[in-house]
């Protein structure tokens, strides 16, 4: 099952294969907001088990600049830990 909850005061979780894309407000000749534009298809590395794209998705959500992505690993007891870039 896919899914996203959005925390209060936090990031967005989401469960299984959601499928996201950036999507751009386009103006008019006067500047209102007028039109959508796709924009970037954003990957999704959910539960996989190839290092090189682990380290990539804990690169990215290092990286975020809003802390906003935040990558999870499974930890003691199987229960989601979120990663933390290395200082």
């Amino acid at each position: 099952m896919a899914r996203i909850r959005v925390t209060e005061d936090g990031p967005y979780e989401i469960e299984g294969a959601v499928p996201i894309a950036q999507q751009i407000i386009e103006p008019n000749e006067r500047g209102e907001s007028w039109d959508w534009r796709a924009g970037l298809q954003v990957w999704n590395l959910v539960e996989v088990d190839d290092p090189e794209a682990v380290a990539l998705t804990e690169r990215e959500a290092g990286y975020c600049p809003s802390a906003r992505l935040v990558s999870w690993r499974s930890g003691a007891g199987g229960r989601p830990e979120p990663l933390e870039p290395d200082a």
